[in-house]
């Protein structure tokens, strides 16, 4: 696996945009033998870079995955490189993570490897590659240094891009995006209920929901990511009513 990563590190030296790297990327994935790649930054700037299947990105989307994936969760938690299966997290316990990886087998996404480093604030960024069989050799050595150094270097070449899309990691509903609209505008929670005619313990779940997918921390980081990600207006809007379902 030291050979991909060397063989990205050279790939990062030789292209001039972070359009020519993906298309390197995608095609180094294939030469050391998975099917997909998959880039997160997960910081003050959500970007998200991947060539899996579109339909994939749409369920993973649509169905709000982002707040469950067991792979971003044990990124977070270990910070190192790591092999992963979906047969190591089957679980009849819990359903959500069961649909997680049986809609995945459907795009071939079974297994893989995953490279996380710290960004700083509390962020991550995350290098995926995933294999359609059911399990990548556990056995193989990583360097976690090369690991860091190299996606450190992904992180650097892809964060800035224009155009950087969020849109596989998050999709509010009416009620989220109307709550943050207002806490964003400098009101409690209490507020809002008030404002919005909602009881408090609705405002309470609809934040806490809005953190999750966001991958916030707290009400207002999670604000001003769904703003840059222009999930909700920017300061001082002059009108804001998303249509709320009946």
């Amino acid at each position: 696996m030291s050979g991909l990563l060397e063989a990205l590190s050279d790939a990062l030296e030789t292209t001039e945009t972070g359009a020519s790297f993906e298309a390197s990327l995608a095609a180094l994935t294939r030469d050391y033998g998975y099917e997909y790649y998959a880039y997160l930054g997960l910081g003050a700037k959500i970007c998200a870079r991947s060539n899996y299947p579109a339909a994939w990105q749409s369920d993973y989307m649509i169905r709000s995955y982002f707040s469950i994936d067991p792979v971003v969760t044990k990124a977070r938690e270990i910070l190192r490189p790591f092999h992963w299966s979906a047969a190591n997290y089957r679980d009849d316990q819990n359903r959500l993570i069961d649909d997680f990886f049986t809609r995945a087998a459907k795009f071939n996404i079974r297994s893989g490897l995953s490279f996380p480093i710290s960004i700083g604030l509390g962020g991550i960024a995350i290098l995926t590659v995933a294999s359609r069989h059911d399990a990548v050799t556990s056995g193989l050595e990583i360097d976690p240094v090369l690991a860091a150094a190299t996606v450190g270097h992904i992180h650097a070449q892809l964060r800035n891009r224009r155009g950087a899309n969020g849109s596989m990691l998050v999709q509010l509903k009416p009620e989220e995006a109307v709550c943050l609209t207002w806490y964003a505008q400098g009101k409690s929670f209490r507020d809002i209920a008030t404002i919005e005619g909602m009881k408090y313990s609705n405002v309470c779940f609809h934040m806490s929901n809005a953190r999750k997918k966001l991958n916030a921390s707290t009400s207002a980081q999670a604000a001003v990511h769904a703003t840059r990600l222009k999930l909700i207006p920017g300061p001082n809007p002059k009108a804001y009513r998303p249509v709320m379902d009946s």
